[in-house]
């Protein structure tokens, strides 16, 4: 067994987060969905999509959050490319937009009327506009809003030393009452939105699973079956050419 850290010689924070490690996850577990079997049907042979599935819900079990979110992004992009894959021998290179505009029948040489039904394409939809774009992009405004919010105001000096001893003053004063407050727009400034951001990802990461996870599933049973796999072996002679090995 390995050799825990030595605290000596391990950044603080570091340490930190692996003593908070086991309560994470544990706390984590509970508000995540149940992890699938993936060497049962339907995901068999589906071994890219299934890493990018496994690896975001490691990423959120692990308090990753904000790399869980852009993975679960991933995964749906990449089940909509072997969708289209096995469907019609097309190998999309589009962006997630593109993709979504295909499946839904609105390229000139998407099948007709959609690929993927109305219902799924709107949740994909939603996803893409309110989560994938903004955690993609990093645009903070539409990830903690620009609703502002009462902070106290705290002046700091500019040494180290001066700044840690005028934060722990305030802090004090802060929790005595006497502190002045004003109103702050979160996404002004990358610095002070990256703070709030960290507790929306808290909530984002399991709401998006518990969309994004039955939503994969419900995905390959409808376009990734045995059936799907085996027209596109007829097709094309050999499943050399396509991006899974699904059998």
């Amino acid at each position: 067994m390995d050799a825990p850290p030595n605290p000596k010689s391990t950044p603080r924070e570091l340490v930190r987060y692996i003593e908070r490690h086991n309560e994470v996850i544990v706390e984590n577990f509970r508000k995540l969905p149940t992890l699938f079997d993936d060497t049962c049907d339907p995901f068999v042979g589906l071994n890219h999509l299934n890493a990018l599935y496994k690896e975001s819900y490691f990423c959120a079990l692990n308090g990753q959050y904000h790399a869980g979110i852009v993975v679960m992004s991933q995964l749906l992009e990449d089940i909509l490319r072997e969708i289209i894959h096995v469907h019609t021998d097309i190998r999309h290179g589009g962006t997630f937009e593109q993709l979504l505009a295909f499946v839904s029948g609105k390229e000139h040489n998407s099948p007709q009327p959609y690929l993927i039904s109305p219902e799924y394409n709107k949740i994909l939809a939603e996803i893409k506009e309110k989560i994938r774009n903004p955690y993609i992009h990093l645009r903070y405004s539409k990830i903690v809003g620009r609703e502002k919010v009462p902070v106290a105001k705290i002046p700091v000096r500019l040494t180290p030393k001066e700044a840690v001893e005028d934060l722990a003053h305030g802090i004090t004063t802060a929790k005595n009452g006497n502190f002045q407050e004003f109103q702050l727009d979160p996404s002004i400034d990358p610095s002070i939105s990256a703070v709030f951001k960290e507790e929306t990802d808290k909530v984002v990461v399991f709401e998006l699973a518990a969309i994004v996870y039955p939503l994969y599933k419900r995905l390959v049973e409808t376009y990734l079956t045995h059936d799907v796999y085996e027209m596109y072996v007829k097709r094309n002679g050999s499943l050399e050419d396509t991006l899974t090995t699904k059998g």
